[in-house]
């Protein structure tokens, strides 16, 4: 039987989501998520959004009876792109909450497509991380390597004079790789495909050493500087 199982399902979203992500998402306030996981009830402008994310945990919920499982899956499923919506399903969501998807003003090509995917994967970076994570299990996997930007994202990238020579070898199962060493001497590969997420992981890693939940213009100014020379 799944620990979840006695809880209610307005307190399943709530302990699965975390009290952070549903505030975002749901443009709501810490005590209006406090009320839905204890009475399951919600404000009328985010009701909708609400039973979207209750319809997303009852899915998942029946592929598995293990809530770590869930936890794992949910990120993928948030961060997919909906193409009619033109974002994240994390977004499309928060647009149906009533709240706005704004992406950072970036005029240069490499920073550009950056900002969109970010702006798409940010709301995953709120999510309750599962109690027990995979060494190789990221939150942003799913969302950035399936990204429609991510292909801009990475000829700008060649084309830059500095930046594509970190990616100077190209195999068929990999694509554009290199190798990367930080001023400790430590390094290893790094694959083209997977540069955004390394960018954005460090990114927000650096901005919470400031602040517990950054925003998304904070994540952003540090991921700009991390492809600057």
């Amino acid at each position: 039987m799944s620990t979840l199982d006695h809880l209610s399902v307005s307190a399943r979203v709530v302990e699965l989501f975390g009290s952070r992500f549903l505030q975002y998402v749901l443009e709501a306030s810490a005590p209006e998520v406090a009320e839905y996981a204890q009475t399951g009830s919600s404000a009328e402008r985010f009701a909708d959004a609400v039973q979207s994310l209750e319809a997303i945990v009852s899915r998942l919920s029946e592929t598995t009876d293990q809530p770590e499982q869930v936890a794992h899956l949910l990120p993928g499923w948030l961060g997919q792109h909906v193409a009619n919506a033109d974002t994240s399903v994390a977004n499309a969501l928060r647009r149906l909450a009533g709240g706005a998807v704004s992406v950072p003003a970036r005029n240069d090509p490499v920073e550009q497509p950056l900002a969109v995917m970010l702006a798409d994967i940010y709301p995953l970076f709120l999510l309750k991380p599962p109690s027990t994570i995979d060494p190789f299990f990221s939150l942003l996997s799913t969302g950035l390597f399936n990204h429609p930007q991510r292909e801009q994202f990475e000829q700008a990238v060649m084309a830059d004079e500095q930046l594509g020579q970190l990616f100077p070898n190209e195999t068929s199962a990999s694509g554009r790789l290199g190798y990367v060493s930080s001023s400790t001497g430590r390094g290893g590969q790094i694959q083209l495909s997977l540069f955004p997420q390394v960018l954005l992981q460090r990114a927000w890693r650096d901005a919470r050493a400031d602040e517990d939940w950054p925003s998304l213009d904070q994540v952003m100014g540090l991921a700009s500087q991390g492809i600057t020379f």
